[in-house]
């Protein structure tokens, strides 16, 4: 009878002691922690600035469309003239961010000759030294002011003679430019062109000339 006892309790420690690890190891599971809240970020739009496209030298040629009056101012004549020629530029650019500042000078040539009340006009050579202002769209395209002086030498023929005459005075006007690669635009611009009033001496007679032109261009370059 003690031995059965004494059995019974060494049974019931040897279970006693299998089954503490188990219990203990279930005690012992470590439960996963609570998800970190994540705050959605907000996307910024990128701007994308053009890059300095239009900085530095260029030079060109251009077709220009040429029309507007002479005016007599003694006798009042008014003369109508219109004419095709060529005009050559050069000039220099700046640019900060979308801004180009730049200076531009041309010269070019008017094929027209017009009569009237006795009186022929030839437009002939004339030229401009201007400053331009111009915002880029893009690496692509420029749109642009300027303003600046000018110069003709309109050939004036009356009866009493003839003269070719210096005249001064301002131009103004607009554009765009295009390019089509990394050297290669174009361009399409306008100006108007007010040449002061000049006392021209003719034989005899002495006269008073003022012209008012505008200038259609559309013209090619390349940067350098």
């Amino acid at each position: 009878m003690n031995i059965s006892r004494l059995s019974a309790l060494a049974l019931s420690a040897a279970v006693t002691v299998i089954a503490a690890p188990a219990a203990l190891a279930a005690d012992l599971v470590i439960s996963p922690p609570d998800p970190i809240p994540v705050t959605p970020q907000r996307t910024v739009p990128l701007v994308v600035q053009p890059t300095a496209a239009w900085g530095g030298m260029y030079a060109g040629i251009s077709g220009a469309y040429t029309f507007g009056q002479l005016d007599e101012n003694f006798g009042g004549t008014s003369i109508d003239t219109d004419g095709y020629g060529g005009v050559g530029f050069v000039g220099y650019n700046w640019q900060r961010s979308r801004w180009v500042f730049g200076a531009e000078a041309d010269v070019g040539y008017t094929a027209d000759e017009v009569t009237e009340q006795g009186v022929t006009i030839e437009s002939g050579l004339d030229a401009s030294l201007r400053a331009r202002l111009g915002y880029a769209l893009s690496d692509r395209i420029m749109i642009y002011g300027t303003v600046g002086g000018a110069y003709g030498a309109p050939t004036i023929t009356t009866a009493d003679g003839e003269v070719s005459e210096d005249m001064f005075g301002l131009t103004y006007g607009g554009g765009a430019e295009m390019k089509f690669g990394r050297r290669l635009f174009g361009r399409v611009e306008y100006r108007h062109v007010a040449l002061e009033a000049t006392d021209v001496s003719i034989g005899n007679n002495s006269y008073e000339f003022e012209q008012q032109n505008n200038k259609i261009m559309l013209g090619i370059g390349m940067h350098f």
